[in-house]
C-alpha cells in the first residue's frame, strides 16, 4: 500500500472518524508500552514458587514485629494471634510483601 493511498484514506475521514482513529492509535501504543513494560519487569525478578512466598513474608514479619515490639504478648495459649495486634501484623505483612515484590516475583498458579 502506497504512502499517497494512506493519505488519501485519511482526508476522507471525517474530523470525528480521524479523532477516534487517534485515540484507538494512542491506546494500541499505550498498551504495547504497558506490555512490554511488565515484560522487562518481570525478566529481571527472580520468581519463587508461592509456598516459599508466604514462608517468606511469614518469617521475615515475624522477626520485624518482634524488632518493633520486643516484649509484647502477641498469641494467647491457644496459638491464636491477639486482636489488639492483628493491624500492626497486618501493616508489617504489607509492608514485608512491597519489599519482596521489589526483587522477586510469586510464582502464579
Amino acid at each position: 500500500m502506497s504512502r499517497d493511498f494512506e493519505i488519501h484514506n485519511l482526508s476522507n475521514l471525517t474530523e470525528e472518524e480521524l479523532w477516534e482513529s487517534v485515540d484507538e492509535l494512542k491506546s494500541m501504543v499505550e498498551g504495547e508500552i504497558e506490555w512490554r513494560e511488565e515484560r522487562a519487569e518481570k525478566e529481571k525478578k527472580i520468581e519463587i514458587p508461592s509456598e516459599l512466598w508466604v514462608e517468606l513474608y511469614s518469617e521475615l514479619s515475624s522477626y520485624v514485629e518482634n524488632k518493633c515490639y520486643p516484649n509484647r504478648k502477641t498469641h494467647n495459649e491457644e496459638g491464636e494471634r491477639l486482636n489488639e495486634t492483628q493491624d500492626d501484623f497486618c501493616e508489617i505483612v504489607g509492608e514485608v510483601e512491597g519489599i519482596l515484590r521489589s526483587y522477586f516475583r510469586k510464582e502464579e498458579i
